[in-house]
């Protein structure tokens, strides 16, 4: 999609100061007009402006709004594009290998961790014991496994209950992609509470059933 300019000098209108019209100073907007169709423009704000009123914005909401915002404004494909033009930019520079050098212990402690969350150590018999107990549906909003695919073109995850718990049955419930995603690292009652818009007092109780049919202490059926 065209970037269209139509000045060589651009005005923020929040401060007031004069910079060259280009995409280093302004951010582009989606427009649509007519005589151009479909294109961007450039915001009428600077870029400094707009990443003080954006902090100023994420101070005032829900960490959780942030993340979905981010998730929706990334999926736009002029994002993606930025994206995938900046990481040329980093690996042409050598930017990211020199990062990867100068940060080994983290990328370590990162692969080990997301290893963790990413592994389960579970049947396809528990698998789909769990499945069947929570009627093929995710434990904390109730979408069912079709809807869900239909949705997200993902079958439910094996979510984590206790974030640092156990990777076997006794620490999993099925979760759609959506809150599995927005759950991320938060303990169960810290998430899933009344103050959750999805949360329903019967799944709720139904996930505490589950989780007791576990001895804590081995994984195993009590």
């Amino acid at each position: 999609m065209k970037l269209v300019i139509t000045q060589e000098v651009k005005t923020c209108t929040r401060c007031n100061t004069e910079y060259g019209a280009s995409e280093d100073n302004f951010y582009k907007l989606k427009s649509k007009n007519k005589t151009l169709g479909v294109h961007y423009r450039l915001s009428p704000e600077c870029k400094k402006c707009t990443i003080a009123r954006n902090k100023k914005w994420q101070q005032t909401v829900d960490p959780e709004q942030i993340r979905e915002y981010k998730r929706k404004h990334d999926a736009l494909e002029y994002r993606k594009e930025n994206k995938r033009a900046f990481s040329k930019k980093q690996r042409e520079r050598g930017d990211f290998k020199k990062w990867q050098i100068d940060n080994k212990d983290k990328i370590k402690q990162y692969n080990e961790k997301r290893k963790f969350n990413k592994t389960h150590d579970i049947s396809e018999q528990e698998w789909a014991s769990c499945l069947k107990f929570f009627n093929n549906s995710c434990a904390y909003c109730g979408v069912t496994a079709e809807v869900s695919y239909l949705i997200h073109k993902q079958v439910l995850h094996k979510e984590h209950v206790e974030h640092n718990g156990k990777n076997d049955i006794s620490n999993c419930v099925p979760a759609c992609r959506s809150c599995n995603s927005k759950k991320w690292v938060k303990d169960l009652d810290e998430w899933y509470s009344t103050d959750n818009k999805i949360y329903n007092e019967s799944r709720y109780q139904m996930i505490i059933s589950w989780l007791s049919k576990f001895d804590t202490n081995n994984g195993t059926n009590s």
